[in-house]
């Protein structure tokens, strides 16, 4: 690949491709599969589907936090670390790779031709999860003993069905939404989490159960996954003819070593990722501090999770990645790469800025009201982990750019020296507890952005995030904080409350339009997005 060229925004430049429907510079699959107007059909289903599927998940997370016990809450959080580290660890970079792929497939090809590339993938997973299972199964015992979990194992080999089932339902979506096929996977999503609540509240309010346990959460767990497994996967082959296989599995012979060393790298880097990302925290601290220490870093980590879901970064990547790599196939543009790069970092820490303010002066109220009282003392652990987010939306950001530009060694370096936050837990949890895994990823997250932004800049690539922007961000959250700490001090209450955020909000919002965090051509992108013009920022 050729070095980049000079980052500008120039006549062919993808804010001009979206803002004018594509005209001359897009060829007509690009046009029908990721044009703009495929775009913001996508959108509106994505935006209603993570709207519905936020409220349920919160809500689930209430009545969890609230009926189970902090002993069987720990033993839940230990378990779900478990199974996103089994899933990466057993994926052997298909999914990656999948979701990489398929848009430039799509350009290339019609979808009829290409049953047989997905039949391929998707066997392939199904492979790797049979695999995963039998060998979780015979090393149960082991697994749980690693991370303190010893009496569990029986319990473990449940779990095991989810994580299998969990894995076959990511995967199909992941097709579907690197396919713009944003309404069949968000269907597939809610299925799950409004059965999975459905369930509880039945167990709770049916049965009349004072106390849920983890046995029947993963029941639960087990019924709703297969469920919204099973529809994911009947509505990715949907979209494909039985004539594609053929056709399809000649793609993949052609394409084949691409396709191998990109699944490589990206796996390779997933699981050195496994030594300091969160889910390896959570067993560290299930580990070195306890069960009960774990439902509280597990509860406020799945709180600020919950925040991170729908980070505009977050909520975007898998909608924005397709496209991405559509218009990087067509244009090879670096330009076009960063100004989107920026634009999303730059909505990220427009929504995290206030959130972590807010926690700031009202997390302890805030983790009480939600957790009946058991989890009030992450105040502090609360905010650290939001402030962590700002780290991950950054390293999100170069994540998509090193699977846009095809340089997947640049993940796997940044990951391999990122590794220091391993030590730097194993000291610091037993001192610090909860707050010491907080800070091993805060060194493990700075080491990962700043080795990772060299590394692109050394290939060739003029990567440069809006650091103007993002120090008006960081002004406008601290004058943020301080008027919410001075309304607080004056007077507590409800109505002091809620005045003391319309008016911390005003000016935040205020100081971010005043000092251009946003240029004219990124709030005229967004609001062409919109059902409406109303991003004024």
């Amino acid at each position: 690949m050729s070095a980049a060229r000079p980052c500008s925004l120039q006549p062919c430049s993808i804010w001009d491709m979206w803002l004018t429907g594509g005209a001359k510079h897009k060829a007509k699959a690009v046009a029908n599969h990721y044009g703009k107007s495929a775009v913001k059909t996508s959108l509106f289903h994505f935006l209603w589907g993570k709207a519905l599927n936020a409220m349920v998940s919160l809500t689930t997370l209430v009545v969890l936090a609230r009926w189970l016990s902090p002993a069987d809450y720990g033993v839940y959080i230990a378990f779900l670390a478990l199974q996103a580290t089994l899933l990466a660890v057993s994926n052997l970079g298909i999914d990656t790779t999948a979701e990489r792929f398929m848009p430039e497939l799509r350009m290339r090809h019609s979808d009829s031709d290409l049953l047989g590339f997905v039949a391929t993938v998707l066997f392939a997973r199904i492979a790797t999860l049979f695999l995963l299972v039998g060998t979780g199964w015979v090393f149960a015992e082991n697994i749980t003993a690693l991370v303190g979990l010893s009496p569990q194992s029986e319990l473990f080999k449940l779990w095991l069905c989810v994580v299998s089932l969990t894995g076959l339902l990511a995967f199909a979506v992941v097709l579907l939404e690197a396919m713009l096929h944003q309404r069949q996977a968000q269907i597939s999503m809610s299925v799950y989490v409004v059965i999975k609540l459905l369930l509880l509240l039945l167990l709770l309010a049916g049965w009349q159960v004072t106390e849920v346990n983890t046995h029947l959460v993963i029941q639960i767990e087990l019924m709703a996954t297969g469920a919204a497994a099973f529809m994911s996967v009947v509505l990715l082959l949907s979209h494909f003819s039985r004539v594609g296989l053929h056709s399809g599995w000649t793609i993949v012979k052609t394409h084949r070593h691409r396709l191998q060393r990109f699944a490589l790298f990206n796996y390779v880097a997933q699981v050195v990722f496994q030594l300091f990302n969160a889910e390896a925290m959570k067993l560290l601290v299930t580990r070195l501090s306890g069960v009960l220490q774990s439902a509280v870093y597990g509860f406020t980590y799945s709180l600020a999770d919950t925040v991170q879901r729908y980070l505009p970064a977050v909520l975007l990547l898998r909608l924005i990645k397709p496209v991405f790599v559509s218009q990087y196939v067509k244009t090879g543009d670096f330009g076009q790469l960063n100004a989107m790069a920026r634009l999303i970092l730059k909505l990220n820490l427009l929504v995290l800025t206030p959130g972590i303010a807010l926690a700031a002066v009202y997390g302890s109220d805030i983790l009480g009201w939600i957790s009946g009282g058991k989890y009030a003392e992450g105040h502090w652990l609360f905010v650290g982990i939001l402030s962590l987010l700002v780290l991950t939306s950054h390293q999100l950001v170069l994540s998509l750019l090193a699977g846009t530009l095809e340089k997947n060694t640049m993940q796997l370096y940044a990951g391999l020296v990122s590794t220091i936050a391993f030590p730097c837990a194993l000291w610091l949890v037993p001192h610090w507890g909860p707050l010491g895994a907080v800070a091993a990823s805060a060194i493990g997250g700075l080491t990962y952005n700043l080795f990772a932004s060299y590394y692109l800049r050394r290939k060739g690539f003029a990567y440069q995030p809006d650091t103007h922007g993002i120090a008006i961000f960081l002004l406008a959250g601290v004058v943020m904080y301080a008027i919410l700490i001075i309304i607080n001090k004056l007077q507590n209450g409800a109505l002091n409350f809620v005045a003391g955020i319309i008016i911390a909000t005003f000016t935040y919002c205020l100081i971010i339009k005043s000092r251009d965090a946003f240029s004219n051509t990124e709030r005229n992108l967004i609001n062409s997005l919109l059902p409406r013009k109303i991003f004024f920022l």
